[in-house]
């Protein structure tokens, strides 16, 4: 699976934060936790950050442009502390253009350790890479037994006869599929090359 703002959610450290608009894109992929502390957002993104904003270097009066840049660049979410200490609530026009743009927006307590609300997500996130690469490796394993029974049926390879030229590339197939989607290389299964050039698959 692929980490969402719907997920986030679910974490132990989102209990005091409040979602505010955007709840139709909570399905927004979240790459990486950032904080932002310069006037200006696009330089510093690429796009499906979780932005949090302390308010230390930004006014009231500056969040509706730093939303407006997170929905440009394509970002997961907005979580703007708030608190007596800077930012002291969010303005319900802030929560409307969120609305309309199906943009999460959050509002998170001053007073919660941002270092920890942004460790389980990073967290979170580092898992779910290391699970998808595990899915992965063990697919490829499985794909790499599955064609060397393959290039045993094909006479290793050499259409040499071992059997009919239909059986031979029903029986590589499932190798052309794996080739196409990237699992292997193009030139793991040369039985595989010369059925795809015979055939015009």
């Amino acid at each position: 699976m692929t980490v969402t703002c719907n997920d986030i959610l679910k974490l132990k450290s989102f209990s005091s934060i409040r979602l505010l608009a955007g709840e139709m894109g909570l399905g927004r992929a979240v790459t990486w936790p950032h904080v932002g502390q310069t006037t200006e957002i696009s330089p510093w993104v690429h796009g499906g950050e979780l932005l949090f904003i302390t308010g230390i270097e930004h006014s009231l009066d500056m969040l509706s442009g730093i939303l407006e840049e997170c929905i440009r660049n394509n970002l997961a979410g907005l979580v703007i502390l708030v608190g007596s200490e800077y930012i002291e609530s969010v303005p319900q026009e802030l929560v409307e253009q969120a609305e309309a743009a199906r943009f999460p927006l959050f509002a998170m307590p001053f007073h919660l350790k941002l270092v920890d609300v942004m460790k389980e997500i990073a967290d979170l996130i580092v898992r779910d890479k290391l699970e998808r690469k595990k899915a992965k490796i063990s697919l490829k394993d499985s794909c790499l037994r599955k064609m060397r029974m393959y290039r045993s049926l094909c006479g290793v390879c050499s259409l040499k006869g071992v059997l009919p030229r239909s059986a031979a590339l029903s029986a590589c197939l499932a190798c052309l599929a794996n080739q196409k989607n990237g699992l292997m290389p193009l030139n793991i299964c040369s039985t595989t090359s010369i059925l795809f050039a015979q055939s015009k698959i």
